[in-house]
């Protein structure tokens, strides 16, 4: 413990302390008595001194001890220079995303005189601004309250969300905060606020604390300094009803003359019962492409709508999901979502090598050939003669051989069906079909979609060793694995649909699924032969099994599917789905292999370029979230760009476009990253252009979402309750923002004091200095003096 004594204030103090002083209940309840106990003690057998002479005795004594316990406690003088400072108020002004939303306000006294403090002018409403923009006003409106401050007090003020950040003015709050932890901010900045000269802290905040330390608990230490806190709720602490649009679910790039879904949640408070009219709506133009009527479940929450719409032209397209404001709705900035699109004029382009004319392929090829708005393909037999001309859709050259570059694979192509084809006939030489083998594994790689269907002569059993057993998406048998070879097929059997209840949109012959079911148990013609594998490979989707082989593995995969990476690839354990033509024609048959092939396209045509792939992290982010891009880009013959960099155009919610550039990754060719952050929420696209010119053709393109995050949006509602108890915890005033200029009255005058700014390095020792002997000497000696004269000994 340090006792202390200031003897001058001013620019410089000397300060008197002991350096060893134990505490002071010892020395008053323990060193004292002794001391006194002790002098006392030495002179009890005197009796020839009495009254007042022995009590002078007995405290000359007492005193020359004392003052040697005390040099003990090692005296200390030191200088300590000083300043004059004026009492101090923190301001703490929430900038979280709450913060970031507009009230309704009825009319009423209240809203009037908030209009007032805030200075709006005739015919402005606290309804068109925002929480923090109100806090703004009011604190620099017509009471001053901001410059009174200023004037009367040291002024820190801060800023909080996530984290506590000085501010120069209030023009640093932007309201973007992802989470609000006011507890937090109240703990970072009480090591400020501790030290004497602190008069108060001062809240503006809507109270919807979420995260971090409890506030109430943060508070409790401001409350044992002795500081209060002045709370200043913002916000209209109502019930509040509420239609928000939260996003637009649907695909970046679609199909000219393709059934695009559109999934909207939205989310609802206080209106249950109501219903509600979603649009979703064209703009420019304003044009409703669809809408539905829609009732609010009676607690609210959130719910899916889901909408779909097909697109006739091609081009890039804005949509905005809107929901029409319904009465008493207080916030209306989010009844909307943007939501952009490319619509693709493109059709599936499909290669089909196959080995011999089968029955399979006699059917397929007129699928493939017939006129079609979305496929068209070209076919190669090798077992036709030279001078046969290849088959092709009308309009598209016949082919003279299989693709041998990447230009012409993987720019010509988005499916390769490969049939019963032996390794062997797809080139030349055995280094010639490894290469087409190769690059075809690249194709895949590089987003394309493959198609392997069996036969009786090479699929798949050829192929193992090969880079097509690593595309497909099931394990293939041993060739000595003769137990699982299927026997003789004299019966006809149906596949069964793994997933009967929800089938892939491949399997889904017919759009109700209890029907659909049916269908393939009892509706088509059945099988008599299939290729048996193992076992689908970890990530694959199973599409169908057989009825009743089986292995260890359970019942054997028939058809299998999956992503590898970014292509997507189907194995058909099954050749004669021409079988299904014998009762319905072309029907069922079409619609199977024209969905299986428009499936394998998507990974293609959803990213709507031959030459790049645009990845993002992911598709919605929180304001402020890091987003992580990809391009994958290949020049003008498929080979990986070499450029040192590439540039992106941002198209912005409010239409504006803004270029950014990503630097080439250099442990992969052809690849370029780069991170962006957001501070405004809506919908926006990146994109691709040729050449990276502002109105080059788009190559590809991606949209995302960058939403206010999900904790703020959840309670909006400003808490005053808590408010209310940090003020009552800390002996401080509870005010609404209407009420702010009421905190003059509630701080106090504001004053100076002098604090300690620094010290001397070297104090004085004062224990050892020859007054202290000087002293001490003087009082035995008045002690004997006396002594002698009542002729003691």
């Amino acid at each position: 413990m340090i006792a202390q004594t200031v003897l001058q204030a001013g620019k410089t103090a000397a300060r008197f302390r002991f350096e060893a002083l134990p505490h002071l209940w010892v020395v008053f309840l323990v060193i004292v008595p002794l001391v006194l106990l002790f002098a006392w003690f030495l002179y009890r057998g005197n009796n020839g001194v009495r009254g007042p002479k022995r009590w002078i005795l007995t405290g000359l004594r007492a005193g020359a001890v004392f003052l040697l316990i005390l040099a003990l406690f090692r005296p200390i003088l030191e200088k300590i220079r000083t300043r004059e400072v004026r009492d101090q108020v923190i301001l703490l002004v929430d900038d979280s995303a709450s913060m970031g939303r507009v009230d309704g306000y009825p009319k009423s006294e209240k809203t009037d005189k908030l209009a007032r403090e805030a200075g709006l002018a005739p015919g402005e409403s606290p309804e068109t601004l925002t929480r923090l923009d109100l806090a703004r006003r009011v604190l620099k409106g017509p009471a001053g309250i901001l410059e009174e401050m200023k004037s009367r007090f040291d002024l820190a003020l801060y800023g909080f969300s996530r984290e506590l950040v000085p501010l120069a003015d209030l023009s640093g709050l932007q309201a973007t905060g992802r989470v609000t932890r006011l507890g937090e901010a109240l703990e970072a900045v009480f090591p400020e606020a501790v030290g004497g000269r602190t008069a108060a802290v001062v809240l503006f905040s809507d109270g919807r604390s979420n995260d971090g330390l409890p506030p109430l608990e943060a508070a409790s230490r401001f409350a044992a300094e002795g500081i209060p806190i002045h709370t200043v709720l913002c916000g209209r602490p109502s019930a509040l009803k509420n239609l928000a649009v939260l996003d637009v679910q649907a695909p970046a790039n679609v199909l000219q003359k393709e059934k695009v879904t559109f999934k909207v949640p939205v989310r609802t408070g206080g209106l249950g019962g109501m219903k509600f009219r979603i649009s979703l709506v064209r703009v420019p133009g304003e044009e409703v492409l669809e809408w539905k009527e829609v009732r609010v479940p009676s607690r609210g929450g959130t719910q899916v709508v889901t909408m779909t719409h097909v697109f006739d032209e091609p081009g890039m397209v804005t949509l905005e999901a809107r929901v029409d404001p319904l009465p008493g709705e207080s916030f209306l900035d989010d009844n909307k979502a943007v939501h952009h699109l490319r619509v693709l004029s493109g059709k599936i382009r499909v290669l089909y090598i196959e080995d011999y004319p089968r029955y399979e392929y006699r059917y397929l090829k007129g699928t493939l050939l017939r006129a079609d708005r979305a496929v068209e393909g070209q076919c190669f037999l090798f077992e036709a003669s030279p001078d046969f001309p290849q088959e092709a859709t009308k309009g598209l050259p016949h082919l003279a051989d299989i693709p041998r570059t990447r230009k012409e694979l993987l720019g010509k192509y988005h499916v390769v069906i490969l049939g019963d084809v032996a390794p062997s006939l797809l080139g030349d030489t055995s280094r010639e079909s490894d290469k087409f083998l190769q690059l075809l594994k690249e194709f895949v790689e590089f987003g394309g979609g493959l198609i392997c269907q069996a036969g009786v002569r090479a699929m798949p059993d050829a192929y193992r060793g090969t880079p097509v057993e690593d595309l497909l998406p099931v394990v293939l048998l041993e060739p000595g694995d003769l137990d699982l070879q299927p026997g003789p097929q004299d019966r006809p059997f149906q596949p069964v649909l793994e997933n009967p209840a929800t089938p892939p949109q491949m399997l889904k012959l017919l759009p109700d699924p209890a029907t659909n079911r049916l269908l393939w148990k009892e509706g088509l013609e059945g099988f008599y032969w299939f290729a048996p594998v193992l076992r689908a490979k970890a990530g694959a989707q199973v599409l169908l099994r057989h009825p009743s082989r089986k292995n260890k593995y359970g019942r054997m995969v028939l058809a299998a599917a999956w992503d590898y990476p970014h292509g997507r690839v189907v194995w058909l354990g099954l050749d004669s789905f021409w079988r299904w033509r014998k009762y319905y024609g072309d029907k069922y048959f079409d619609i199977f292999w024209r969905n299986t092939i428009r499936w394998a396209a998507e990974g293609r045509l959803k990213r709507g370029s031959d030459r790049a792939v645009l990845e993002l992290s992911k598709q919605i982010f929180d304001v402020g979230e890091k987003m992580e891009v990809t391009v994958r880009l290949r020049d003008e013959d498929f080979v990986p760009s070499t450029a040192p960099t590439c540039k992106l155009f941002l198209l912005l919610p409010d239409g504006r476009t803004r270029s950014s550039t990503l630097a080439a990754d250099p442990s992969e060719a052809g690849s370029y990253r780069g991170a962006f952050r957001f501070r405004e929420p809506g919908t926006y696209a990146l994109s691709l252009r040729e050449g990276g010119a502002p109105r080059g053709k788009v190559l590809v393109q991606g949209g995302f979402r960058v939403r206010m995050p999900l904790k703020e949006l959840a309670r909006p509602t400003p808490d005053a309750k808590l408010m209310a108890e940090i003020a009552r915890a800390t002996g401080g005033k509870s005010l609404g923002l209407e009420e702010a200029q009421d905190l003059l009255e509630a701080l106090p005058a504001g004053g100076t004091r002098v604090i300690p700014v620094g010290r001397d390095p070297h104090p004085r020792e004062l224990w050892d200095t020859p007054w202290l002997l000087f002293v001490l000497i003087g009082l035995l000696g008045l002690e004997w003096a006396l002594r002698k004269g009542a002729h003691l000994p």
